[in-house]
């Protein structure tokens, strides 16, 4: 079950407020300049930000609740046990999204924004959900 009883609610709210802290810096003053330039070429974004906003933050809780079970039922209790699944599920990632990239035709380097965001957060979590 996803939802265990005693599962440790603060670290997985921790989660979720780090990933989206990573979010607004990675995207923001680190690679917000590049990320606007290749995502929107056609210039800035129509619609407000909120509802990506608001989804980004219920997919961070969803990942962190999944990688928090996953830790759980895989018996992951050291730091070196996390980061080797955060690495794993970003070498799984990086291969899934690469094909969409290549299909989509879109610029490289945004590829490797996207890529590098998601490999620090699943770190972060993993990590996390593994010291608490």
């Amino acid at each position: 079950m996803l939802l265990e009883v005693g599962m440790a609610w603060l670290p997985v709210l921790a989660c979720v407020v780090l990933q989206t802290m990573l979010g607004a810096v990675w995207y923001g003053p680190i690679a917000g300049q590049y990320f606007m330039k290749l995502a929107f070429d056609h210039g800035k974004p129509k619609d407000s930000p909120k509802a990506a906003l608001a989804s980004s933050i219920v997919m961070a809780a969803l990942v962190t609740l999944i990688l928090s079970w996953v830790i759980n039922k895989l018996q992951i209790e050291t730091l070196e046990g996390g980061l080797a699944l955060a690495f794993i599920l970003w070498a799984v990632d990086f291969c899934l999204n690469f094909a969409h990239h290549q299909f989509e035709e879109r610029p490289f380097l945004l590829f490797i924004i996207h890529s590098f965001y998601h490999m620090l957060c699943l770190v972060t979590v993993c990590g996390v959900l593994t010291i608490h």
